[in-house]
Order: structure tokens, then C-alpha cells, then sequence
């Protein structure tokens, strides 16, 4: 177990730190609510600005802190709402599928995250069509959402926050898919350390050929 900058014992081995984001009254705060405590509750309430919840998980052995933050969808609130996009890990873009329009902003949003955030994420990327048990009224098909995903290298699911359907899977997904590129990252880096340090071996033989081990 790693210890911390002030010398105490870390509860977990990597810190995710995850935006939410989307248009006003997809759903973003209903969705969190009922991944944290498992509650819903259909009255909407404005988020003012940003708020955030934190969920503990273990995932392929690691412990990993999940730190969502939960941002304002409205229009004023976007200076604000901008600056919780440095420094974060990946996002997951909401959308509602009985409305359109929320649908046809998920890129505007996409470019808003890449644009304002200094973390190189831009595969980090999850969409999530809400409001899934509202079949009756629905204006985008699942295959609208999937072909949207792929456009933009990023996944796709559809949730409800009133049945709870996907909601685990959904934001379990956004940190499997950060934890995978972190590994990643850290293999590129180590393997680039290496390729700096090392020094090839002198012989009057043929030189030796160099492999990696990292795939």
C-alpha cells in the first residue's frame, strides 16, 4: 500500500476523476444520485454550478476512488462548469432519448471537454442515452446513439435513473475505460524511460536485435 503526500496510507490505488455532463434536465444528477445511495427522485432540481460524489470500487484487483463530478447543464453556468474540465480523467455525456435536441448537442459538449480540459482524454469518452424507460416517447434509437458512439470513438449505453437499468454498468464503464489507458500511458512511459537509459551492449559480433515485452 502507497503512501500519500502527507505520509499517510492510500485507501486505493488509483484516483479517477470523472465530469458529467449534458444539457439541463437529462437526467445527470438523478443518474449519480441513484449510482451513489440508490434513490430517485422525479422532481427536477436545478444544479447550480457543479457538485460531486465520490463511490469506492475494485476493479481488475485495483482499488480505485471515483471522483464524479456533476456539472450544470444551463447555459450561464458554462464558465464555471468549463473549469472542472482540466485536470479530469475522462466524461460521461448524458442525453436524453425522448429529446432530440439533447441528442443533436452531445458533439458541441464532446468538443467543449476536449477543448477545455488538460488531460490528454480524448478517448475517455462514454455517452449515455437516459430516461430508457420512457420507450413510448422516444425520438432517438439505439442505433442513432451507437452510430453517434462510434463517430467519436466512444461508448455507448442507454440507462434509466427511475429503474436503476444501467446505471452501475454505466459508470463502471467510464472507469474501465480510463484505468485501461492509464496502463497504458504508464507502459508508454516506462517503455520510453527505458529507450532514453539503456545502452546497447559493445561486441565485435553482429549486433543484437531488440525486442519490447510490452504489448
Amino acid at each position: 500500500m502507497e503512501k500519500d503526500i502527507f505520509g499517510k496510507f492510500q485507501e486505493y490505488d488509483y484516483l479517477i476523476k470523472v465530469v458529467l455532463i449534458g444539457d439541463a434536465a437529462v437526467g445527470k444528477s438523478s443518474l449519480l444520485l441513484k449510482y451513489i445511495d440508490g434513490t430517485f427522485d422525479d422532481t427536477y432540481v436545478c444544479t447550480i454550478g457543479v457538485d460531486f460524489k465520490i463511490k469506492s470500487l475494485i476493479l481488475d484487483t485495483k482499488r480505485i476512488k471515483l471522483q464524479v463530478w456533476d456539472t450544470a447543464g444551463q447555459e450561464r453556468f458554462k464558465p464555471i462548469t468549463k473549469c472542472y474540465f482540466r485536470g479530469s480523467h475522462g466524461c460521461v455525456v448524458l442525453f436524453d432519448i425522448t429529446n432530440k435536441q439533447s441528442y443533436n448537442n452531445v458533439r458541441l459538449w464532446i468538443k467543449d471537454y476536449q477543448e477545455n480540459n488538460t488531460v490528454d482524454s480524448a478517448e475517455n469518452i462514454v455517452i449515455i442515452g437516459n430516461k430508457a424507460d420512457k420507450e413510448d416517447d422516444r425520438q432517438v434509437t439505439v442505433e442513432e446513439g451507437l452510430f453517434l458512439a462510434e463517430s467519436v470513438n466512444a461508448s455507448y449505453l442507454e440507462t434509466s435513473a427511475k429503474s436503476g437499468e444501467g446505471v452501475g454498468e454505466a459508470f463502471e464503464s467510464i472507469a474501465k475505460v480510463v484505468l485501461r489507458n492509464m496502463k497504458h500511458e504508464f507502459l508508454r512511459s516506462k517503455s520510453k524511460d527505458y529507450s532514453l537509459t539503456s545502452k546497447p551492449l559493445e561486441s565485435d559480433s553482429e549486433p543484437i536485435k531488440k525486442t519490447c515485452c510490452f504489448r
